[in-house]
């Protein structure tokens, strides 16, 4: 998918460090995440860690700060803004994922909030543990990776 520089840089300080070359600014993890290469005098990035679809929403929303956001994509996408260092991302994905916590999600949208720092989301899922206590200890799947 062809996507221009500025767009990158301006949106994401990971891609920006990986154009200007100063991989110093990125952790070992994205470091290994991320191939770069040159065909045809372009810079050719190669990700392996996010899905193309999850992908597409990112860079769709780069250009025009709105994306296809839904339950089944949200944690995706804050998963790739927290990767990518995609600030507007991870508030726009947050705002979305506070609305939608249920018993099924809070245990991975909690460890997704601390993971990024978000402190809304980190609230939201720690009232709504609080809240619901009883019903998310009652679903032993949630805990097996624990």
């Amino acid at each position: 998918m062809a996507v221009h520089r500025c767009v990158l840089a301006a949106r994401s300080n990971t891609f920006s460090a990986v154009m200007s070359g100063n991989y110093s600014r990125l952790d070992l993890k994205t470091k290994n995440e991320l191939e770069t290469s040159t065909k045809n005098n372009k810079l050719v990035i190669s990700i392996t860690r996010t899905s193309p679809e999850i992908m597409k929403q990112v860079i769709i929303f780069m250009y025009t700060a709105n994306c296809e956001l839904n339950e089944r994509n949200a944690f995706y996408l804050l998963d790739a803004a927290g990767r990518y260092d995609i600030k507007s991302l991870k508030v726009y994905t947050a705002r979305f994922l506070v609305n939608h916590i249920d018993t099924n999600n809070v245990l991975r949208l909690t460890e997704a909030a601390f993971l990024y720092d978000n402190i809304l989301l980190k609230q939201r899922c720690i009232d709504y543990f609080i809240d619901h206590a009883k019903e998310v200890m009652d679903i032993s799947e949630l805990w097996k990776p624990f």
